[in-house]
């Protein structure tokens, strides 16, 4: 067995990753444990897997290094597991959920990579517009499109969530009803 310290975190990371999808990622190692591998290089520099990695070791999960030299794909069986069950096709659908929601491009680590090391954005199909500001990003929330089937995740600061608290305290005692109510969605 390997140790965290042994592997460093990539200070050029392209993804910042997302609140929800570090959410999601937790909630899936700890339910699943680990199902597939990070990639580091033979300085022990992760190259891919950078959120997962952080995540596993917080959970406490054990670490294995594979060598290779890139020429054999690397699969990782897990014997306690069938895809013909609800654990298996749940563990498929976290990986695909987890790598849609968890994807925020660092735009000035990409274009320092794209000067640097000459990479190509386009290459990759990488559009930084991507990340242009969107009313959501913002802080901009529409609620008229809530329902009561929708969840509103907002990472506070611990200061800002005891004020966020005292504020829908002062709003009404029914909490659903302040939040909504600071939102907007009640005139």
């Amino acid at each position: 067995m390997a140790n965290f310290s042994e592997i460093k975190q990539d200070t050029l990371n392209f993804n910042r990753g997302t609140y929800e999808g570090e959410s999601l990622m937790e909630q899936s190692l700890r339910k699943h444990k680990a199902g597939r591998s990070i990639l580091i290089d033979k300085d022990g520099n992760i190259l891919a897997g950078n959120k997962t990695a952080d995540v596993a070791e917080k959970l406490g999960l054990k670490l294995r290094i594979i060598e290779s030299d890139g020429t054999e794909l690397i699969a990782v069986k897990r014997t306690d597991v069938s895809i013909d069950s609800k654990e298996g096709r749940e563990m498929a659908l976290a990986d695909n959920a987890t790598s849609k929601i968890n994807l925020s491009w660092d735009e000035e680590n990409l274009r320092v990579a794209s000067v640097e090391y000459g990479i190509d954005l386009d290459d990759w199909n990488v559009d930084l517009d991507l990340n242009a500001p969107t009313p959501e990003s913002l802080g901009e929330v529409d609620v008229s499109d809530f329902d009561t089937n929708q969840t509103l995740c907002i990472k506070l600061t611990p200061e800002d969530y005891a004020a966020v608290v005292e504020r829908l305290k002062q709003t009404s005692d029914d909490m659903s009803e302040a939040l909504l109510s600071i939102l907007g969605y009640y005139a």
